[in-house]
C-alpha cells in the first residue's frame, strides 16, 4: 500500500501536488503484507524510495530473472529494503541520499537522514533551502547558512542527481490512441495530461527518471 505523491492543502501556500517538494507531497506511507514472505510488526525508520520497491518485490518473492539480467541490471535502480526490513545492513540506508524532483528538474530534494535540502531553479526563481527535519517537521525554518557542510555535500549530490537523470533520459511514451474517453477523462481530471492543448502528435511524453546515489 503506497501511493505516487501526497497532498498539499496550503501548508506551504498551495493546494495542489505539482507545486513543491515539501514532505506533504513527497513524504507517502508503504505498508508491504506479504505473510510468507516478510516479518510482522517491523516498522522501519530510515529513508527509503519509492525506486526500492520493485527490487523488494523480486527478492521477496524470489522471482527467477535471468531472462532480464542484462535490462536489469542496467536500468534497474533503486535497493531490495529486505536487509533493511530484517535489520541487517542498515548503515548502507542511513548513509545513502534519497532524491525527489518534478520531471523538469527545475526542483530537485535531497534527503539525507534527518536533513533535507530542496534546490528550484526556473527562469524566474533560483533558491536552495535546507530543513532539519527532526527540529522543524513542518519545514518552516530554513537554515540553509547554519550548515555549510553539510548543505555543500547536498549541493554537489543534487548537481549529480541532475546529470545523472538528464543522462539517463529515460522517457516514458503515452500514446493516446492507446486511451478511451473515460480514461483520459480521469487522467485529465488528475492533472497529469491535457489532451486539449496537446500537440497534434499521438505521443504525449512524460519524463520519468531514476537514479541511485
Amino acid at each position: 500500500l503506497t501511493s505516487d505523491h501526497g497532498e498539499e492543502f496550503l501548508d506551504h501556500g498551495y493546494v495542489s501536488h505539482k507545486m513543491n517538494l515539501y514532505n506533504e507531497c513527497i513524504h507517502i506511507p508503504l505498508i508491504m503484507i506479504y505473510p510468507r514472505g516478510l516479518p510482522k510488526g517491523i516498522r522501519v525508520k530510515e529513508n527509503v524510495a519509492s525506486i526500492d520497491i520493485f527490487p523488494t518485490i523480486i527478492n521477496v518473492c524470489n522471482l527467477d530473472t535471468s531472462i532480464y539480467r542484462d535490462t536489469l541490471k542496467n536500468q534497474l535502480m533503486g535497493d531490495d529494503l529486505l536487509p533493511l526490513i530484517n535489520k541487517k545492513n542498515k548503515k548502507h540506508f542511513l548513509d545513502r541520499i534519497i532524491f525527489s524532483s518534478d520531471s523538469d528538474l527545475r526542483q530537485v530534494a535531497a534527503i539525507y537522514k534527518n536533513h533535507k535540502q530542496i534546490k528550484i531553479n526556473s527562469k524566474c526563481y533560483d533558491k536552495t533551502a535546507f530543513f532539519n527535519l527532526k527540529s522543524d517537521p513542518s519545514e518552516s525554518n530554513d537554515c540553509f547558512k547554519f550548515n555549510k557542510r553539510l548543505t555543500n555535500q547536498l549541493s554537489a549530490a543534487i548537481i549529480r542527481y541532475i546529470k545523472s537523470a538528464e543522462k539517463l533520459n529515460l522517457k516514458t511514451h503515452v500514446n493516446k490512441s492507446w486511451l478511451n474517453d473515460e480514461d483520459k477523462k480521469q487522467i485529465q481530471q488528475l492533472g497529469y495530461i491535457n489532451f486539449d492543448e496537446a500537440s497534434s502528435t499521438n505521443d504525449n511524453k512524460l519524463y520519468y527518471f531514476l537514479y541511485r546515489q
